[in-house]
């Protein structure tokens, strides 16, 4: 599969010092069949929740959430502030991808991996530095030691996974640093074509963790029964990375008007997301439950935008009154999804919801008061989507045992 066919439509906007990308998938259904679910793969009554698809679902928000913090990181250096924060979250995220690995490798080999990768993330960063510099040999440089990192990143991967080659990981990674660097020119020259550029590039990376997850399985299939490429997997997969696109581009949300600046294009680039997680419902339950799915979901960004609102203004009131609204919204949508599905119990859908909504507001609270910790606030309400996918996609699984296979 080459990179063009992996892209995903989407728009992308940029608040103060906040970039993120919205990746709209289309979720698979599955093909038809009257086969029954196997019940000899263990944990093949959960075909959602096979080892081999809750590795593939951590280490699609992992390498999502990677992307868009070097979005995120090099955007504050192209304007001029601090990169040491979201420097500080990257280094985070790539140590939850060495825990997801931890179970496959052993530790001297996790710990290679995750010091490739964040000497990865720390190159695009010189990179745009050195493109706000104009400093044309360091950028020259910089291309060259990123093309270095991924094969010597792919070199190691491909030396402890007899199922995934140096070249074809290599191959993998190379177009996808093309992608940022394009994503980073961008943002030098505030081109609009950064958003469709970084839609591109955050497009590429649900693949690789495929490509990453499959290889990882498939050499220890002991330990990751089921596949990462079945169904269920991929309505999983495909679930979780909508869900941590749709709190990366709340944030801008809450970004662009926490700095009182046009909400306009962040707010279509929510709504785009929006509708993708809708078209989970529509394609399952058909167009009336879609319809309903999105009218739900954007109660639940009105509230997080008026929890933004009243934060800038101090309004402890209106903070209160914002996140009573949200407290409304968990326990609407988890009756409505439960009314869909027995195999989805309202309160524990409103308790996983509750706490995508805490982690949320932490993150929108450390934005107002302009906290460093935002950025690693951030990305832990990212990771905080991997629960509510589980349970969301687990449950359509179950209720659709002949679609959805483990």
């Amino acid at each position: 599969m080459t990179p063009t066919s992996r892209r995903l439509t989407g728009t992308v906007a940029v608040a103060a010092c906040l970039v993120a990308a919205c990746s709209v998938t289309p979720v698979a259904t599955g093909p038809t069949t009257t086969v029954a679910p196997t019940t000899t793969v263990p944990g093949g009554a959960h075909p959602a929740e096979t080892s081999a698809s809750t590795l593939r679902a951590g280490v699609t928000a992992a390498l999502q959430g990677d992307m868009f913090l070097v979005a995120l990181a090099t955007s504050t250096i192209v304007s001029g502030g601090d990169p040491s924060p979201a420097r500080a979250a990257l280094a985070n995220d790539a140590a939850e991808l060495g825990s997801l690995l931890s179970g496959a490798f052993d530790a001297a080999t996790v710990s290679k991996l995750t010091t490739l990768w964040k000497q990865r993330d720390d190159l695009f960063l010189s990179y745009a530095t050195a493109k706000v510099a104009h400093d044309a040999p360091r950028v020259k440089k910089v291309v060259a030691d990123l093309d270095a990192n991924g094969k010597a990143f792919a070199a190691a991967f491909g030396a402890a996974d007899v199922n995934l080659t140096a070249d074809a990981l290599s191959a993998e990674l190379s177009p996808e640093a093309s992608a940022i660097t394009t994503v980073i020119d961008d943002q030098v020259v505030r081109s609009t074509s950064q958003y469709a550029d970084l839609t591109t590039a955050a497009a590429l990376f649900p693949h690789t963790a495929d490509l990453l997850s499959a290889a990882v399985a498939k050499a220890h299939s002991s330990k990751y029964p089921g596949t990462t490429t079945g169904t269920a997997a991929n309505l999983r997969a495909q679930v979780t990375a909508t869900l941590v696109d749709h709190v990366y581009l709340a944030g801008i949300v809450t970004a662009t008007i926490l700095n009182q600046a046009d909400t306009v294009a962040a707010k279509a680039a929510l709504s785009s997301n929006t509708d993708a997680f809708a078209n989970v419902f529509s394609a399952v339950y058909g167009d009336a439950a879609g319809a309903q799915a999105a009218k739900l979901w954007n109660d639940q960004i009105s509230g997080y935008e008026a929890y933004a609102m009243a934060a800038g203004a101090s309004d402890a009131s209106g903070r209160a009154q914002a996140r009573s609204q949200l407290d409304t919204f968990k326990d609407a949508f988890a009756g409505f999804v439960s009314g869909l599905d027995s195999k989805l119990q309202a309160a524990s859908v409103s308790s996983s919801l509750g706490g995508h909504v805490d982690s949320f507001l932490a993150a929108v609270d450390a934005q107002a008061a302009k906290s460093p910790s935002q950025f690693d606030l951030l990305g832990q309400a990212g990771r905080s989507m991997v629960g509510p996918g589980d349970e969301l996609s687990e449950g359509i699984a179950e209720q659709f045992p002949t679609k959805y296979l483990p």
